[in-house]
C-alpha cells in the first residue's frame, strides 16, 4: 500500500484522473493515506482536491510550476516534513497542440522542453534523494509511445518525451541497489484536453478513466514499463529497429495522415 503518494500534473488530464481513481479506492479499501495534489492552477486544483475530499480521501493541493526549480523543491521540502514519500507519479506535460489552443505563442521547442524535461527533472529529482536516502518508495513518470516516433509535425515532443523515456530507464537502474522502484509510463492516444487540442483522428483512444486504472494497476505491480495499447507500443519500438530511411519513410506516410 502507498501510503503518501504526490502527483504533479494533477489538475487536468492523467494526472487528474489518476488522483480521482486513487481517491475511489481509498473510499473502497483505504489503499492511500493521503494524496499530495501538484499544479499551476489553483482554481483547477481546488476541483480535484474537493471531489477527492467526497471521497473521503485525505489531500493536500500544493500550487507549483514545475519548471521552477526553487519552488518545486520547496513543494517536496513541506510534503517531507514529517513524512516518507512512498509514490511519485510525475505527470505534467504539453504538447504543441495543447500550447496553440492555451493561446501561446512563444516559442514551442523551448516551452515544451523546459515542461516535459525540465518540470519532470525538478520533480523527481529531490524525490530520488529522498527516497535513496530512505531505501524504499517508487517513481512512477509519464513518458510517451511518442518518444520512440520522428514525427515532422511534433518534433519537440515526441524529442522531449524520447529523453524522459530514456531518463526513466537510467533512473531505474540508478536506483535499484537502494529498493526504489521506477517505472516508465507509456500511454497511447488518452481522451484529455492534451489530445483533444488535436486536429487529427486518435486511433485506439482510451478513455483517461481506464488509463488511470491501468497505470495504477502497473504501478502496483512494480511493472518497469506501462505501455498502452500494446499494439501501438509494438509498432512504436518496431519503427526504431528498421533502417533509418525506411522509418523515415513511415514516419512521413503517418504525418501525412495526421
Amino acid at each position: 500500500m502507498a501510503e503518501i503518494v504526490v502527483i504533479t500534473g494533477a489538475s487536468s488530464g492523467i494526472g487528474y484522473a489518476i488522483a480521482e481513481q486513487y481517491a475511489k479506492e481509498y473510499a473502497r479499501n483505504g489503499k492511500v493515506k493521503k494524496l499530495y495534489l501538484l499544479a499551476r492552477s489553483a482554481e483547477r486544483l481546488k476541483i480535484i482536491s474537493d471531489l477527492c475530499n467526497s471521497y473521503g480521501c485525505p489531500n493536500e493541493f500544493i500550487i507549483t510550476d514545475v519548471m521552477d526549480k526553487s519552488a518545486s523543491t520547496k513543494a517536496i521540502d513541506k510534503i517531507t516534513q514529517g513524512n516518507i514519500i512512498d509514490l511519485l507519479i510525475a505527470c505534467s506535460g504539453v504538447s504543441e497542440n495543447s500550447l496553440r489552443k492555451a493561446g501561446v505563442k512563444d516559442t514551442f521547442d523551448k516551452l515544451i522542453f523546459d515542461t516535459n524535461v525540465g518540470g519532470v527533472l525538478n520533480i523527481v529529482n529531490p524525490v530520488a534523494i529522498h527516497m535513496q536516502n530512505n531505501k524504499c518508495g517508487q517513481i512512477a513518470i509519464i513518458g510517451s509511445i511518442a518518444g520512440f516516433l520522428h514525427m515532422a509535425s511534433s518534433k519537440p515532443y515526441c524529442a522531449s518525451k524520447a529523453a524522459i523515456n530514456n531518463y526513466t530507464h537510467s533512473l531505474r537502474v540508478a536506483l535499484e541497489p537502494y529498493n526504489v522502484q521506477v517505472s516508465l509510463i507509456l500511454p497511447g492516444f488518452v481522451d484529455t484536453p492534451m489530445i483533444d487540442s488535436n486536429s487529427f483522428s486518435t486511433p485506439l483512444r482510451y478513455s483517461a478513466e481506464k488509463a488511470a486504472r491501468i497505470i495504477i494497476s502497473g504501478i502496483e505491480a512494480k511493472k518497469g514499463v506501462i505501455a498502452f495499447p500494446f499494439i501501438l507500443y509494438f509498432a512504436a519500438k518496431l519503427l526504431n529497429i528498421l533502417p533509418y530511411k525506411l522509418a523515415d519513410y513511415v514516419s512521413k506516410f503517418i504525418d501525412r495522415r495526421i
